[in-house]
């Protein structure tokens, strides 16, 4: 017995050392330092406040900004739209530099730091007009730490992450730039919508009573077309001036107004589209948004926001930027509002029914009546009426017809309206059975599969009239 436990703590006694080996001679765990203070080496020490110039050089570009009461300016361009919250944690970041360890004082061993060259040479100059040089040289290998060195001195140190960091991710002057502020009304808000380049002009009108040449005023959303108004289904709308809504740049491809530059973007006049938003704003009424959008060599979307010369990305393909009247078009059952029907015919099988209605006019039109009769004179129930009116109108098709034209055989079931209108005085919805699962109808020209079960609830609904 003994034997076999001093074997196991032979070997445990093993193990342990192992570990305890392990343990001594394992790198400890290095946590990324995103800090710019804390160490006893203080490298520079300026109020941010009073930096009024930046200048630094990387990769042989030299950039040179200027604080003004429009706050940070590039010197080559003031226009340009800078990112000034960037521009200020980079002064920031070279203010208040501390360092807890010094590598070196030998100028000679630069070169192993990508200080000799520098990673980064930059300069500040305060309001005084004192100017403070540092050289920000490559990252350390296991710290993510940089290595830093005080214009004029010999030593090398490592510095915070944050320290390099801005320098390291926004390495040229488009990374530098503030994106444009993009037009993001609500929906609601939006009355037209504009699309024209390469000869096409596209535009969606919203009308808020409707249009005349419509049979019914539901429909808000028009395509317009040589003229005429093609209705679009409101939730097709909603949901594209939604995606507008939030819409914009991921980032800056480029800053130029040059025709030879924009071209390689496809947003030379000859090659863009340009796309323009109508909408009602609280504060400054009817506004008119321009942007222009275009596809790149590369077969990236790109795109220009009003008169800024920004050029960026879009995350969008450029389908997105091309409507198709097929795919917003509205595709309804039956629309039509109650009060515009006079007389309703409908043929089930070998039955027919019949339902008129008899409106009263007053000077108070809150005070004008309506009943609804049968052919024979018997007046029907209002309420039921007026259900299997909101049972029609609330059928949504499944899908668009797979024909193009209406079936030779007598309907299931067919209704013909006599309306009050001048436009589409008179209207027919037909329905013949298509298979298994759904109806054929026919409606204002449009051919669509209606659900069964759609279609039991209508029959049910009109049965609850006429009984």
């Amino acid at each position: 017995m003994r034997k076999p436990i001093i074997i196991m703590l032979c070997v445990l006694l093993a193990l342990g050392g192992v570990y305890a080996y392990m343990r001594m001679t394992a790198p400890e765990p290095v946590e990324e330092d995103n800090t710019a203070t804390g160490g006893e080496f203080v490298l520079s020490d300026i109020d941010p406040m009073t930096v009024m110039y930046m200048r630094y050089s990387k990769d042989g570009e030299e950039f040179r900004f200027k604080y003004s009461v429009k706050g940070w300016l590039w010197e080559e361009d003031e226009a340009c739209p800078l990112d000034q919250t960037v521009l200020e944690n980079m002064v920031k970041a070279l203010c208040k530099v501390t360092s807890d360890r010094l590598l070196t004082s030998d100028r000679s061993t630069f070169k192993n730091y990508g200080l000799d060259p520098a990673f980064v040479k930059v300069e500040l100059e305060d309001s005084k007009g004192n100017v403070y040089g540092f050289n920000i040289g490559d990252k350390h290998p296991t710290t993510s730490k940089f290595y830093f060195n005080v214009e004029g001195s010999d030593d090398v140190y490592t510095v915070p992450t944050l320290v390099g960091r801005y320098f390291q991710n926004y390495p040229t002057l488009v990374s530098l730039i503030g994106l444009p502020h993009f037009p993001s009304p609500k929906p609601s808000q939006v009355y037209s919508l504009t699309f024209e380049g390469n000869g096409i002009r596209r535009q969606m009108v919203y009308a808020a009573d409707g249009d005349p040449s419509c049979y019914t005023g539901d429909y808000k959303w028009f395509w317009v077309e040589d003229g005429s108004y093609l209705p679009l289904d409101a939730d097709k709308m909603t949901e594209m001036l939604t995606t507008y809504e939030g819409m914009g740049f991921f980032n800056a491809a480029d800053y130029a107004s040059d025709p030879a530059v924009l071209k390689q973007y496809g947003l030379d006049e000859e090659s863009r589209y340009t796309i323009t938003i109508d909408y009602n704003s609280i504060e400054n009424g009817a506004v008119s948004e321009t942007f222009y959008v275009g596809v790149g060599e590369d077969g990236g979307t790109y795109g220009q926001y009003g008169d800024n010369i920004v050029v960026g990305c879009f995350a969008y393909t450029m389908a997105f930027f091309e409507p198709k009247y097929e795919n917003l078009k509205a595709v309804d059952f039956c629309k039509l509002e109650q009060e515009t029907v006079d007389t309703l015919e409908v043929v089930l099988g070998d039955q027919v029914f019949r339902i008129e209605a008899r409106r009263t006019e007053a000077a108070d039109t809150q005070a004008a009546t309506v009943t609804y009769v049968t052919a024979g004179d018997k007046e029907l129930d209002g309420g039921k009426v007026t259900a299997l009116f909101n049972t029609m109108r609330g059928i949504k098709p499944e899908a668009e017809a797979p024909v193009e034209e209406e079936p030779s055989g007598t309907p299931y079931l067919r209704f013909d309206f006599e309306r009050n209108t001048e436009a589409w005085p008179e209207m027919t919805l037909k329905l013949w059975e298509y298979d298994d699962s759904y109806y054929l109808s026919s409606f204002a020209g449009e051919l669509c599969l209606i659900n069964k079960l759609d279609v039991r609830t209508l029959v049910s609904a009109l049965s609850d009239v006429m009984q």
